[in-house]
């Protein structure tokens, strides 16, 4: 009998596991995104995330190849270096400072969850270990719903994972190197289990950033730093509570040998509660708090195996942290990372995934004599849980940009109306047709005219430079505010609605753009200075060469307007036909790129723009302008 039976040690036990997932769900999930939102550093935020993912992995490969000191070692230098981790967070909140504070943070965390999984049973024996992960993981769901600790500013949750980190390095107790277990199954496979767990924390890794993206039911308002997806703060202590209760439940049956067909409800009430959540419900309801409970159910079910699992001998003889490295490296950082991506680019969970990952999840669970039973009523069900909601999570990211653009009332500054007017014509293109306007929910034709008009706007501006507009990184003397407050999943949603604006004119916007030639005569040199300093300098620099400040932020870099042969020019070089193309490309942009245009130029600014790039144009290689497609 392994040891662990003792109260202190089982005791010691569930408080590692308490401070190890408090941690996790504190400072590594919300505080350190919250302290990149008060940075006014949220476009940061995947690259920070992305460190803390490294810094993951490492620590569990860490604790699969560690030798030296033995478990206790190993989960005393996890603690260090978690709690150094929030600290850096805390002393050093900004960008540089998060980013190492992240790479730190996820190596103790890499560190502190595998290594203790792989020696559970030293605290809790062989017949208890799954009782006292669940007691762990439902006490630290329970005390980070508590309303005081869930709405904790960055910095607050940063001294918490400090405190909880210190919590952990007073527990560990000296131990063997981890524990074999007794009995171990010899044969079974880990890939199963492996795809089980991936599966689940895929799926609730999209949903949950969903939620946190979604507008909170009707009947509630919003929560502020941190939102509560479920509603008003009544439902914190019935989501602790369903969390507490379902995560001792999972860890008593597991010792008794359940298994798979746990992880697979679990997976199917994540779809109940994903599909009740999504589609809304009637004002003064109670379902809201049925939700929060079914969906803090199956992640609490999950999430106590996924700690009982390594050390219980299931996958045969392989070593525990081995087993806990491999998993929580796959299906934890790399599901996490898999799932918020999934949410982050489709704005939603296409019902074709789900319904993929659960025919996949009843694959692993029972095996395929049992697929065909069960893959019409799933089917059914999993392809219906997320496609159809009123908000992120059903409708398509254009839609609900559309829903943020009114609420914010961008209507109140800018127009969606080109007047039939030339210079309306010219700088905004042709207004779609009548019916097409009115048959908008709600028309927004804008009342003011502070910005300019967005009804092309998509075929003016690219969706990057769309973005960094949003969030504040502004040309000089632009009077529009920043909107990077609005959150990750808002602002993108904005842009996909705004890079949609104007797509059924394209082909009628393009023939004009490219019938148009200016007249006059250029502006003088001084004006060419001035004007390519104030409207072409933030992206290809001072001197042309590409080096300008927000070069790096583009997904192509600006071009070397100096030494670069062109890519969208066909005209002889020094002819008039390649100023006429350049002035046209200063004055409209290049669709399809993040090349702006600048509508407001006179003929005579853009030929002054002209002249001055092609004056100073000597490209290294023998200029043929061939059109080169990028």
């Amino acid at each position: 009998m392994s040891r662990g039976n003792d109260r202190g040690g089982f005791a010691r036990g569930v408080i590692l596991v308490m401070a190890a997932q408090s941690y996790f769900l504190l400072h590594a999930e919300f505080g350190l995104v919250d302290l990149l939102r008060r940075a006014g550093a949220e476009d940061r935020l995947r690259v920070v995330m992305g460190l803390l993912a490294a810094g993951g992995l490492l620590g569990c490969l860490w604790a699969a190849r560690g030798r030296v000191g033995g478990a206790a070692f190993r989960l005393r230098a996890a603690c260090v270096l978690a709690g150094a981790g929030s600290l850096l967070a805390w002393s050093f909140p900004t960008v540089a400072g998060l980013a190492a504070a992240a790479t730190v943070s996820g190596l103790g965390l890499g560190l502190w969850t595998a290594a203790l999984a792989g020696s559970l049973t030293n605290y809790f024996g062989d017949a208890r270990s799954g009782l006292g992960a669940g007691l762990g993981v439902g006490l630290a769901y329970a005390f980070c719903n508590i309303g005081p600790v869930f709405h904790l500013s960055g910095s607050g949750q940063a001294l918490l994972g400090v405190l909880l980190a210190g919590l952990g390095l007073a527990a560990v107790r000296a131990g063997p190197c981890e524990t074999v277990p007794v009995s171990p199954a010899a044969g079974r496979s880990l890939l199963p289990w492996l795809a089980l767990f991936l599966g689940l924390i895929w799926f609730d890794s999209a949903v949950f950033y969903l939620f946190n993206h979604l507008p909170a039911p009707a009947e509630f308002p919003d929560l502020a730093p941190r939102s509560n997806p479920w509603g008003a703060d009544g439902s914190l202590p019935v989501t602790a509570t369903a969390h507490l209760f379902a995560a001792m439940l999972a860890g008593w049956l597991w010792d008794r040998g359940a298994g798979r067909s746990l992880l697979a409800g679990a997976f199917f009430a994540l779809c109940l509660a994903s599909l009740s959540r999504s589609t809304g419900h009637a004002a003064g309801s109670l379902t809201p708090y049925a939700d929060a409970a079914l969906y803090a159910g199956a992640v609490s079910v999950y999430s106590t195996l996924l700690v009982a699992f390594p050390s219980s001998g299931r996958v045969g003889s392989a070593r525990p942290a081995v087993v806990a490295a491999v998993l929580y490296a796959v299906a934890g950082w790399i599901g996490s990372a898999l799932g918020i991506g999934l949410a982050q680019e489709w704005g939603r969970v296409p019902g074709l995934f789900v319904l993929i990952l659960g025919l996949a999840v009843v694959w692993a669970a029972w095996g395929r004599r049992r697929v065909a039973a069960v893959a019409l009523v799933s089917g059914t069900s999993l392809a219906a849980s997320l496609p159809a909601s009123r908000s992120l999570a059903g409708l398509a990211a254009e839609e609900e940009g559309r829903e943020v653009y009114r609420n914010e009332g961008c209507h109140h500054c800018h127009s969606q109306y080109v007047r039939p007017v030339v210079a309306d014509l010219e700088r905004w293109g042709s207004p779609p047709p009548l019916e097409t306007w009115l048959a908008q929910t709600p028309p927004l034709p804008g009342n003011r005219r502070q910005g300019p008009d967005l009804s092309l706007v998509g075929l003016r501006r690219g969706p990057q430079w769309i973005r960094l507009h949003l969030t504040g990184r502004l040309p000089s003397g632009s009077r529009m505010p920043p909107y990077g407050a609005l959150g990750v999943g808002k602002v993108n949603s904005l842009v996909s609605y705004l890079s949609s604006l104007g797509r059924e004119q394209a082909a009628e916007r393009a023939a004009y753009v490219s019938a148009w030639t200016p007249h006059g005569e250029p502006g003088a040199p001084a004006d060419a200075d001035r004007l390519f300093s104030e409207n072409c300098a933030l992206c290809h620099g001072p001197a042309g060469r590409g080096d300008g400040p927000w070069a790096h932020e583009l997904p192509r870099p600006p071009r070397d307007l100096l030494a670069e042969p062109w890519l969208f020019i066909r005209e002889p070089a020094g002819s008039p036909a390649e100023t006429a193309a350049l002035a046209r490309i200063a004055k409209f942009g290049i669709v399809g790129t993040e090349m702006p245009g600048h509508e407001w130029l006179t003929d005579s600014d853009s030929l002054a723009l002209a002249g001055w790039i092609s004056s100073r144009h000597h490209p290294l290689s023998p200029q043929t302008h061939t059109h080169t497609t990028p």
